[in-house]
C-alpha cells in the first residue's frame, strides 16, 4: 500500500510478504536518477514513512524488491 498518491510532503508505504526477509526500496526520477535507497529489516511486514518534501514536483518511480520479486510502483510528486 502506498498512499497518498499524488504526495506532497510525507508518504506512507507498507508491505507484506508471505516469508520474512528485507526488502530494497529504491526511489528513481524520470530520468532514472536513483533518489533514495533505504532497505528494511527482515520482517514479513515492513512499513515506512518517506519525506519527498526536498524532492521537485514530478514524477518518481518506487521500486520495492523482494526475495519472491520487484514490485513497482509510480508517484506523483506535487
Amino acid at each position: 500500500t502506498l498512499y497518498p498518491n499524488p504526495a506532497t510532503d510525507i508518504i506512507y508505504l507498507s508491505y507484506e510478504q508471505t516469508t520474512p526477509g528485507s526488502v530494497t526500496y529504491t526511489l528513481s526520477d524520470v530520468l532514472g536518477h536513483q533518489v533514495l535507497v533505504w532497505q528494511s529489516a527482515e520482517s514479513t511486514v515492513a512499513q515506512r514513512q518517506v519525506n519527498v518534501s526536498g524532492l521537485a514536483s514530478g514524477i518518481y518511480f518506487l521500486r520495492l524488491k523482494t526475495r519472491s520479486g520487484t514490485v513497482s510502483h509510480t508517484i506523483l510528486k506535487d
